[in-house]
C-alpha cells in the first residue's frame, strides 16, 4: 500500500486518458457531433490537475498548471450553472 500513496498521481494522469477514450466512444454511439472547444476545455482541466499533483513536474510548471487551473475551474462552474438554468 505504501506505493499507491507515493504514486497516487497516476490516477490522475489516466484520468483525461479515460475522458478521451469515452468522447470517442460517446461520439461512435452519438449521431450528434461533440461540442469540441467544451471537451477539450475539460481535458485541459484534467490534466492541469494531474500536473499538479505530480510531484516529480518541476515547481514552476505545477505553479502555472495551478494558475490555469483557477479560469477554467470557473468556466466548467458557470457552464454548468448556464446549462442548469437553461433546462
Amino acid at each position: 500500500m505504501n506505493w499507491l500513496a507515493t504514486h497516487v498521481y497516476v490516477a490522475a494522469w489516466a484520468s483525461p486518458l479515460i475522458a478521451l477514450i469515452a468522447i470517442i466512444v460517446s461520439n461512435s454511439i452519438s449521431a450528434k457531433p461533440p461540442d469540441w472547444s467544451r471537451l477539450m476545455i475539460y481535458i485541459a482541466f484534467l490534466t492541469a490537475i494531474a500536473v499538479v499533483f505530480t510531484p516529480v513536474i518541476d515547481d514552476s510548471g505545477r505553479v502555472f498548471a495551478g494558475v490555469f487551473l483557477v479560469p477554467l475551474t470557473s468556466f466548467i462552474i458557470w457552464d454548468a450553472w448556464r446549462s442548469a438554468t437553461r433546462a
